[in-house]
């Protein structure tokens, strides 16, 4: 409820059936859930890293000691990311789950057999720590001048190469 009321967005539909059984059936614990959205297809990104060269940065979301998003900062944020994505540069974008960036970037090398070199100063806890809600994008040059204009803070994770190898520290 937290979540809606911050985002400003309603709930999701779906169906709950955690009671078990039915009459005489015996019914699995089940929940499904759905939501629709559109968009041009020119402005959806997907996963998979697109071109060897291309910087890998992670875009973090505030939180407080609970892990509650600091929903203004979400916002402004996510909307960075979709003017970037509206101009053309974000190449492919990843929503991180609790498994963190070294999931997340394996997964988008996967998909065109890419891979990547990790810059050196990225930390053991940065690859691996929980980041619910953090993004990762390929982007290109003209997205770092215009992340410096804006003066969003990120963390360059690396840079996707044409072998199909994840590098970090030789």
């Amino acid at each position: 409820f937290d979540a809606q009321i911050g985002y400003g967005l309603p709930s999701i539909g779906g169906k709950d059936s955690m009671s078990g059984t039915f009459n005489d059936l015996d019914v699995p614990p089940t929940l499904v859930s759905f939501a629709v959205d559109i968009a041009k297809g020119e402005n959806i990104v997907t996963p998979e890293f697109k071109n060897a060269g291309d910087r890998i940065i992670r875009l973090s979301i505030d939180k407080d000691e609970y892990d509650i998003p600091n929903y203004a900062h979400v916002d402004e944020l996510y909307s960075l990311v979709h003017e970037m994505v509206l101009n053309g540069m974000v190449k492919s974008a990843y929503a991180l789950d609790s498994k963190g960036v070294a999931s997340a970037i394996s997964k988008m090398a996967f998909g065109n057999k890419l891979g990547v070199t990790i810059d050196d100063e990225v930390t053991y806890e940065e690859l691996f720590g929980n980041g619910l809600g953090d993004l990762v994008l390929e982007i290109n040059d003209a997205a770092v001048t215009f992340l410096k204009e804006k003066e969003v803070d990120y963390l360059l994770i690396g840079e996707v190469s044409e072998t199909s190898t994840i590098t970090y520290k030789n």
